[in-house]
């Protein structure tokens, strides 16, 4: 069987373009100064989780204590590098502090930048980008200041409590 040069010098350069572009990022965090988990080719640090030979909740917990004395590390998402961060100070400063650097994240239940989007959770504060973050951030943060936590909890309280009483009445009776 004999080959010819021309096709398979275009197929050979394909394949490398193709490999090139699934593994460009995969040495993304060499330079930085924090730990990163193993890549695989298409699959990024979730290789075990994808071919389903761990459950979710198992490899969540894997991968958080794969470095128990760092603060952050990273892994992939696929292809797209991921900063873990552990720490529980860290996360508030983040959460709270730096919250405003934070403005855009990765959609995970559909873009809110489609005008025709009608999905839930496409126009939740974490779907939301740029101006359109700020904006409902703005038109939010007074309903979560510390006095108006402590009412709506002291509501949830009232309300919640006969259906837990009616909950815990039926499960006594069934036994």
């Amino acid at each position: 069987m004999e080959i010819d040069l021309a096709y398979l010098v275009p197929i050979l350069t394909l394949l490398y373009a193709v490999y090139y572009y699934i593994t460009k990022e995969n040495k993304y965090f060499h330079d930085k100064p924090i730990p990163s988990m193993a890549v695989q080719p298409l699959f990024g640090s979730s290789g075990r989780l994808m071919t389903k030979k761990t459950s979710f909740h198992e490899w969540i917990i894997e991968i958080y204590n794969k470095y128990p004395r760092v603060k952050v590390f990273g892994m992939f998402d696929l292809t797209s590098p991921v900063f873990v961060v552990r720490d529980p100070e860290l996360i508030k400063r983040i959460g709270v502090k730096d919250f405003d650097y934070f403005v855009n994240h990765r959609p995970v239940f559909g873009s809110s930048d489609n005008a025709n989007s009608h999905s839930l959770f496409s126009k939740t504060l974490v779907a939301l980008n740029d101006q359109k973050w700020r904006d409902m951030r703005a038109t939010l943060s007074p309903a979560f200041t510390g006095s108006k936590m402590r009412q709506m909890f002291d509501l949830a309280k009232h309300i919640n409590t006969p259906d837990s009483r009616r909950i815990v009445s039926n499960l006594r009776d069934i036994g």
